[in-house]
């Protein structure tokens, strides 16, 4: 392509139907990935079969009911009973752009079309933290120790692995949550820094761990 003054202009070159084919292939192989996790059904040790599907935004109100109930089982949330004041509407949004993110998802562990727990992969959409999940996982007391957080935690580090952003996992717990810990190092998790006393609970201070799962293709300066 020639400019007026006769000088050569450069012309963008159309990509190769091989480059194409890849891209569709990546795409096609992300789509399928969040499509398992969809929908599937599992065993639990006490011989329960629970259903783990993506959230959608018809959930949102049973979601933030579910949060409000957990919030009264245990002191190792971050909210405690009914503490997790969010409008459905608006949360039924927040539902919706983590499915439509390649690199955040919330997924549901359901029995009889009850949420018993709720996994989630959270990601900042910026450039320079996009690479980065944040993983959160609250189970109702009563289906604690029957295996679902371990089987959900794999699902998601899983899913991070082959959805081509995510590079990095992070996550928080209490120091003195020992069995949590305990599974997430068996999981890869380190110990990465502690922060003093951010959690106040009936007049006592508690530490927070951090922990990270790096996976092979991080490269640090």
């Amino acid at each position: 392509m020639k400019h007026g003054d006769g000088s050569l202009a450069s012309e963008a070159e159309e990509p190769s139907p091989c480059f194409l084919f890849l891209l569709l292939k990546i795409w096609d192989n992300k789509k399928k990935t969040r499509k398992q996790l969809r929908s599937m059904e599992i065993d639990l040790k006490d011989g329960k079969l629970v259903m783990i599907r993506e959230a959608e935004k018809k959930d949102a109100e049973q979601i933030i009911e579910f949060y409000n109930k957990v919030g009264g089982e245990t002191d190792f949330l971050s909210f405690g009973k009914d503490e997790f004041q969010k409008d459905a509407e608006e949360y039924s949004r927040s539902i919706e752009e983590a499915h439509l993110a390649d690199n955040s998802i919330m997924l549901l562990a359901l029995l009889d079309n009850k949420i018993i727990s709720i996994a989630t992969i959270h990601s900042s959409q910026k450039p320079r933290n996009r690479h980065v999940g944040t993983l959160g996982i609250v189970i109702s007391k009563e289906f604690t120790g029957l295996g679902l957080g371990r089987i959900l935690m794999e699902r998601l580090i899983e899913w991070t692995k082959q959805n081509g952003v995510t590079k990095r996992i992070s996550l928080v717990t209490r120091e003195d949550n020992i069995p949590a810990i305990a599974l997430y190092k068996k999981l890869g998790f380190q110990e990465e820094g502690l922060i003093i006393g951010d959690t106040y609970i009936n007049g006592i201070y508690y530490n927070t761990l951090l922990m990270g799962l790096s996976f092979d293709s991080i490269k640090h300066t």
